[in-house]
């Protein structure tokens, strides 16, 4: 087993790598009577998430596919969006899926729901197929590779739709309300700071902004036809 090396007060002990991870949180073990601190992971640690889940997710990473933020802030943040889901049923698309995470989060915590992955680059649902193979969720979870403006012909009656903000304010609200049916739901990721929704930018869209903009997502509804 490959080993790391962990330094305590000029002593070293030798804890095995599979206990350190990168997302994890901190716990102290005592080995050979010297306290250390080490990784314990973050599933375990902080909340219930399904290992097999968490390492599929922890692939994604490795293939460049979530960027470099510790998986479990990711999670997180992608629960800000099943949070705004409380009240939904039926189908939600998860526009441009990427690395899963945010689809891949709804479905493992909202299993009653049908989730539907959409990305445009293949690497991306090819990674997000055999996931969802692996998990074995096939029955309520399916991946297809399209284009955000190809989407309203191939699927319909849609709940809800959730994706992370991308270029203009208006355009992923714009691809949001071309699918979801009325009454149906938008949730789009916030950036860090500041709040980008004039009203202007999508009263013409036939939406209605339902929350207080204080959150990591900002919630619409569909009012027309």
């Amino acid at each position: 087993m490959r080993r790391r090396r962990v330094e305590h007060r000029r002593r070293a002990v030798v804890v095995p790598a599979a206990i350190v991870r990168s997302s994890c949180e901190l716990r102290e073990v005592r080995i050979q009577h010297v306290r250390v601190r080490v990784a314990e992971p973050w599933h375990t640690a902080r909340v219930s998430f399904d290992p097999d889940a968490y390492e599929v997710l922890e692939e994604s990473q490795r293939l460049g596919f979530l960027g470099e933020r510790d998986v479990a802030e990711v999670i997180e943040h992608a629960r800000a969006f099943v949070g705004a889901l409380t009240d939904v049923s039926g189908v939600v698309v998860d526009l441009g899926s990427g690395g899963g995470v945010r689809g891949l989060g709804i479905a493992h915590d909202r299993p009653d729901l049908r989730v539907i992955l959409v990305d445009r680059r293949a690497k991306r649902t090819d990674f997000l197929e055999r996931a969802v193979r692996r998990l074995r969720w096939n029955d309520r979870v399916s991946v297809l590779c399209a284009d955000a403006s190809a989407l309203r012909s191939r699927i319909d009656d849609v709940s809800a739709v959730v994706a992370r903000g991308f270029g203009p304010p208006r355009e992923a609200l714009s691809f949001g309300a071309g699918i979801v049916r009325s009454g149906g739901r938008i949730v789009i990721s916030e950036p860090p700071s500041g709040d980008r929704w004039a009203v202007d930018a999508f009263v013409d869209l036939g939406v209605v902004r339902v929350d207080d903009g204080s959150g990591q997502v900002s919630i619409f509804a569909r009012t027309g036809a």
